[in-house]
């Protein structure tokens, strides 16, 4: 495997903090899907998270997990009184400028407190690498260490309104992501190699080809010449670094690339179906539907939708 060394030395980190989500015990939070992969940590309490297509996590305060782009969140409180740390209380409104969703934090007694931010990853000069993770990955911490200490951190920034409070967040939210990595590269057999296959000239190559030229008739064929591989061991390189085959990235990166336009511009879905590369519209909302668990007109309907409701 790859030096992590290495891989953080080409990775360029940005995290946007963007909401503070809590949700009491009995109730539900549900967060559209975001175009960036996303980052949650557990600030207090405990419950559940749940990533449309991917099992639930359960989920306790130091808990910190990273989520594929264009995945539905579902946030459900399971915690107890005493869980929510006091000094969340005074962090409406937040001086950082973050939106409040779900539960007052001045009612809250029993549920559970995430802040949540997007991730924009730049690796070897490939934009969005975060964006296709094969699954989510989860970190838990333990009080007393790094991630931990900067979440405490990251609290006293929301609390006091100082200037700089933005970057700041973004800086320790920064520094736990890498950490987080770290560890969990360490706990894992498969650990980065998602990431790893970037320093991987041939896959890397045809990597940056996919995601710059969605819309290209590709073929198994056509992405191993690009390789300079024979067509079974490229296919079996790729799967093996990227946990899905080649023609199933390509088809990611062609949905995600629709979700983007979905989301960025006013082009109607037929138009936006042709310049991802899909010539059949019904085939091409099928695939969306599987993926994100909605139809393009819904998806770019509820992008920002967020709601509360009752178990």
């Amino acid at each position: 495997m790859l030096s992590i060394d290495i891989l953080f030395e080409n990775l360029d980190i940005t995290v946007h903090p963007f909401v503070f989500c809590c949700a009491e015990n009995g109730t539900s939070l549900s967060l559209g899907p975001r175009e960036e992969s996303t980052i949650h940590y557990v600030l207090g309490g405990a419950g559940t998270l749940n990533f449309l297509g991917y099992p639930t996590f359960k989920v306790e305060a130091g808990a910190m997990i990273v989520a594929p782009a264009g995945t539905k969140h579902l946030l459900r409180g399971t915690g107890t009184v005493g869980q929510i740390p006091e000094t969340l209380n005074a962090c409406q409104p937040l001086s950082a400028g973050l939106e409040i969703m779900g539960s007052d934090l001045h009612t809250l007694e029993d549920g559970i407190a995430v802040v949540c931010g997007s991730v924009d990853a730049l690796y070897r000069g490939t934009e969005g690498i975060f964006n296709y993770l094969p699954e989510p990955i989860m970190v838990q911490s333990c009080k007393g260490e790094m991630i931990w200490r900067s979440f405490d951190m990251i609290i006293q920034e929301m609390i006091r309104a100082k200037s700089g409070s933005r970057a700041m967040l973004r800086l320790l939210f920064q520094e736990c992501l890498l950490y987080m990595l770290r560890r969990y590269s360490e706990t894992n057999v498969k650990g980065l190699d998602w990431l790893s296959a970037l320093n991987r000239p041939r896959l890397n190559k045809v990597i940056e080809t996919i995601i710059e030229n969605p819309a290209t008739p590709y073929t198994l064929e056509s992405l191993a010449g690009i390789s300079m591989m024979s067509r079974s061991s490229f296919a079996a390189q790729f799967k093996e670094a990227l946990g899905r085959s080649a023609m199933d990235f390509v088809k990611e990166v062609r949905l995600r690339a629709a979700a983007k336009m979905l989301v960025q511009t006013d082009l109607p879905v037929k138009s936006i179906c042709a310049k991802v590369g899909y010539d059949s519209r019904s085939h091409f909302t099928k695939s969306f539907g599987k993926l994100f668990g909605a139809s393009p007109g819904e998806y770019r309907a509820s992008h920002t939708t967020t709601h509360t409701t009752a178990l």
